[in-house]
């Protein structure tokens, strides 16, 4: 693969010409050798696997950015990763599930909650025997804190479900009296 610069002629060239393939990155042109390709050659399992996750992530990218809350959200996290386009940063995320780091006791009775994600967090949903409801988060970033406040201390069961964009989610449960003794 060879970069071109400064020559005026192949600058902003895009297509084939030959065996000679022009690839436009940003405001860069890249030259490479046309790829063979045999027709009779059938894909394994695990590529006819990772090609069906690719059309799952396509599709699921282009409906989310169909929408004006989808494009904002994945436009401003395409500049804070430094990404290509709001449509690369959402498939990134596709591939990224979301991970429960930390549950602890607040001093104020609530739960504090570290979830983080590859690109970001959509929402942490909690449920408490008798309580439902959504976590508040505390910063914006792929590492980030949710707060949910909780009426009582008793002994009761906690399910807490941080999701992404991409519907990727992640499950902890836990009991209200065994984050005390943390």
């Amino acid at each position: 693969m060879a970069k071109v610069k400064r020559n005026v002629i192949i600058k902003g060239l895009s297509g084939r010409i030959g065996n000679l393939v022009f690839k436009q990155y940003g405001d860069k042109t890249v030259v490479s050798q046309r790829p063979e390709h045999d027709p009779n050659r059938r894909p394994t399992p695990g590529e006819a696997r990772q090609r069906g996750r690719i059309k799952d992530a396509a599709a699921i990218a282009k409906s989310i950015l169909a929408t004006e809350e989808g494009k904002v959200y994945y436009q401003a996290a395409r500049i804070r990763l430094g990404k290509h386009s709001a449509y690369h940063t959402a498939i990134y995320d596709f591939f990224g599930a979301p991970e429960i780091r930390t549950v602890k006791l607040g001093a104020d009775n609530s739960l504090l909650i570290q979830v983080s994600d590859n690109v970001g967090i959509r929402e942490v949903r909690i449920e408490i025997e008798g309580e439902t409801g959504f976590a508040a988060p505390l910063n914006e970033s792929a590492d980030s804190l949710w707060r949910f406040q909780i009426s009582e201390l008793d002994d009761r069961e906690i399910l807490i479900r941080a999701k992404d964009w991409m519907g990727n989610y992640v499950r902890w449960e836990g009991v209200t009296t065994d984050l005390l003794a943390e």
